[in-house]
Formats: C-alpha cells, sequence, structure tokens
C-alpha cells in the first residue's frame, strides 16, 4: 500500500468532512462509502473490517456501557427501602 499512514489519514479526515456537511445522524453511510471507494480495491475486506471494529468502538460500546450504566442506577434507586414518614 503506498503511502500507508498518510493515505489513510487523509481519506478519513477528507470523510470526516464531508460527514460533517452532510448532516448525516452518526455519519452512517457517507463516512462508510468514502473510505472504502477511496482505498485500495485489493484491500477491501480489511477496510470493511476495520470500519466494522471502529463503528462498534466508537459508537455501540459506549451505547452499551451507558444502558447497562442507566439500567443498574435506576435498579438501585428502586431497591431502596421506601421512607413513608413524609
Amino acid at each position: 500500500m503506498e503511502g500507508g499512514y498518510v493515505r489513510v489519514l487523509g481519506v478519513f479526515m477528507l470523510a470526516f468532512v464531508a460527514v460533517v456537511l452532510s448532516h448525516v445522524p452518526g455519519g452512517y453511510g457517507v463516512l462508510d462509502v468514502l473510505i472504502v471507494e477511496f482505498l485500495p480495491k485489493e484491500r477491501r475486506p480489511a477496510v470493511v473490517a476495520a470500519l466494522l471494529v471502529f463503528r462498534v468502538i466508537y459508537y455501540w460500546l459506549p451505547l452499551l456501557i451507558a444502558t447497562a450504566m442507566l439500567g443498574w442506577n435506576e435498579w438501585m434507586l428502586n431497591s431502596e427501602p421506601k421512607n413513608a414518614s413524609c
């Protein structure tokens, strides 16, 4: 792969600017299509796998952690004994 890191960085920055300008929520589709199209075709399976891992780490993992924390908080609030002296 000619250019390596610099080429990937340039493509990622171009795709990120396009995501911001397109106003698509989460940049779904815009970022993915631009990165897949501008990086070498022979590396397409690796690029798609990297994009999938990026989406999981950047979007889905924080969502799952926040959901678990919210559920734990709600469970703790609802399991406390109610004070009937009010």
